[in-house]
């Protein structure tokens, strides 16, 4: 029967939007921030929007994803002048203090970097220095639940 997989899902959904929705004042439960949070906004433009070290490359989207483990990761997608497309993905851990987000990262065999997220009404908000030191700031709506196949 399809019908209780189903019915167990989407009162999970309906668990989980709950818990959203009791956390909206100033104290963040830690277990209401699991899950992914997509990018819609780069230094106040929407995506798809200018890089900040190249005006004529751009970010067409990205995320963060928080597991409930202490995991995480950030992607971000670019689009060279030429229309190459690339993705810098970057693993790592997680730790929260009040409405702070913690994010402890590498991209593959590369240096360790720390990324301080801001936990918004809507999301999150990450401001950090690009590659060629101007301030960039990342919007991201979420968090969105993550449901296995």
């Amino acid at each position: 029967m399809r019908f209780l997989p189903n019915l167990r899902r989407s009162a999970a959904l309906a668990a989980c939007a709950a818990v959203l929705a009791a956390c909206s004042d100033s104290s963040i439960e830690t277990s209401s921030i699991y899950g992914a949070y997509i990018l819609v906004e780069y230094n106040n433009a929407d995506i798809p929007a200018p890089q900040a070290c190249d005006a004529a490359a751009r970010v067409e989207g990205g995320s963060v994803v928080l597991n409930s483990n202490g995991t995480a990761t950030h992607t971000l997608v670019l689009e060279s002048a030429t229309g190459v497309e690339s993705e810098l993905h970057s693993t790592g851990t997680f730790t929260v203090a009040d409405d702070e987000v913690l994010l402890v990262l590498n991209q593959g065999s590369g240096p360790t970097f720390t990324l301080t997220a801001q936990l918004t009404e809507g999301g999150m908000r990450i401001t950090r220095q690009s590659s060629c030191s101007t301030t960039v700031t990342e919007e991201y709506t979420g968090p969105y639940v993550i449901l296995n196949p």
